[in-house]
């Protein structure tokens, strides 16, 4: 078979797209810590701006005076290429004429992979907060937690 018959054989179900795109395990951090940016390609550039893009300045302005004039704002350009993941858990299609049960199984299928891809960006999270090489000199602090 051509990999190009492929697109013929995926089924998309409305229902279940929906319950994995809106799914939120309330006890993880990763989406607060880094949230999602949506980009219209796989790969790119975006602008990283220096900190004077971030300075507070003087906006006010009397009435017919001049404007506040700032210099262009400096900024690179730097690549980004982001990183699919994917995980698939196999039903077997005699079960379909379960019914109801079956849209119940689908669910927690449903579900349970939506878990595991959560946890699997809550630990990538994780292990990039937690690297002390990913923050400048003096940045870090070592604590104990003598529970």
């Amino acid at each position: 078979m051509s990999i190009f018959q492929t697109d013929k054989f995926r089924i998309i179900d409305p229902v279940l797209t929906t319950l994995a795109q809106g799914y939120q395990n309330a006890t993880m951090v990763a989406d607060a810590l880094f949230p999602a940016v949506q980009v219209a390609t796989t790969k790119g550039k975006i602008p990283k701006f220096n900190k004077t893009a971030f300075i507070s300045r003087d906006t006010n302005r009397a009435s017919g005076a001049k404007s506040n004039r700032i210099n262009e704002l400096e900024y690179q350009l730097i690549d980004y290429e982001t990183i699919e993941n994917d995980v698939e858990m196999a039903l077997d299609y005699l079960d379909e004429d379960g019914g109801e049960h079956f849209l119940k199984l689908e669910q927690k299928v449903m579900k349970d992979l939506a878990d595991i891809l959560a946890v699997g960006k809550e630990k990538a999270s994780a292990d990039l907060v937690q690297n002390v090489s990913n923050y400048a000199a003096g940045a870090t602090t070592n604590c104990t937690n003598d529970l």
